[in-house]
């Protein structure tokens, strides 16, 4: 069993999550000056109050949305992982963790960045990242994007290596025009590699 460190990563993830929550509550609270604006014209005014104050509310609030999706609902990553004989674990804080088979299996792709260097926002010595397939609320359900995780070359190495006793095939191939490293995709036995590779995710 080896542990690898990703505190770097949920680190960042808290920051977003975070700025996200503060992002949304001063839209709202512009939105509730604005509205407060209105009402202090309509009871103070001779004349006939335009609503431009509860339109420029009604935007505030809507545009608040945005960040409290980023507050709200990105997920969790966890602060480290551990590669066993059986399974890949992922541990979360307040000690909870998930275990993911090798024969589930955990991880579909990779991007590999170690043969190329890449400009990404990520922290120094994470030069793979892995699209975790996570379990759903309900049994035999997954969610609807995979767990994005930036792990070292060693990491990667490992988990490839056990990925191959469970009878997955690592297939690499180029990732994209303009996108250095290679794409790793696991294929089950008796399968064959998706060609071309798919469309990458949103980046973390």
């Amino acid at each position: 069993m080896t542990r690898y460190e990703t505190r770097a990563q949920y680190l960042a993830s808290r920051e977003r999550r975070w700025g996200g929550t503060v992002g949304g509550l001063l839209l709202l609270g512009l939105a509730g000056y604005f509205v407060a604006e209105y009402a202090y014209l309509v009871r103070t005014s001779d004349h006939p109050v335009t609503t431009f104050y509860l339109v420029l509310a009604l935007l505030a609030g809507f545009l608040s949305l945005v960040p409290f999706s980023i507050g709200f609902l990105r997920r969790m990553h966890p602060t480290s992982v551990e590669v066993r004989p059986d399974g890949l674990v992922l541990q979360y804080p307040k000690d909870q963790e998930k275990k993911l088979p090798w024969a589930s299996p955990p991880v579909d792709y990779a991007w590999d960045t170690r043969p190329a260097a890449v400009s990404e926002r990520r922290p120094p010595g994470l030069e793979v990242q892995l699209w975790v397939t996570l379990p759903g609320r309900y049994p035999e359900s997954t969610p609807f994007r995979p767990q994005e995780l930036f792990l070292s070359g060693q990491a990667f190495d490992e988990i490839q290596g056990q990925m191959r006793r469970a009878g997955y095939r690592p297939v690499s191939q180029p990732y994209r025009k303009g996108r250095p490293g290679t794409l790793v995709q696991f294929v089950p036995p008796g399968k064959e590699a998706a060609q071309p590779p798919p469309m990458p995710f949103r980046r973390w």
